[in-house]
């Protein structure tokens, strides 16, 4: 069984060479509401090393920043 991610870069690869205007939409709409720059606020609750943080502890100022 193919997983998602790798579905994706096979329709991204088609979508290259194919031009598919239905995929295109899909692709466009995608970025619109996807392809964005965080905020330096939005940009605190990301953690590079894929630790969880505890949203309470971090809004209480109580959590390791």
């Amino acid at each position: 069984m193919i997983n998602t991610t790798l579905k994706l870069k096979r329709l991204f690869d088609f979508q290259r060479f194919e031009r598919n205007e239905r995929l295109q939409s899909v692709i466009d709409d995608t970025e619109s509401r996807c392809l964005c720059s965080l905020s330096d606020e939005d940009l605190e609750w990301v953690s590079a090393a894929g630790e969880e943080t505890d949203l309470k502890d971090k809004k209480d100022g109580d959590g390791n920043e």
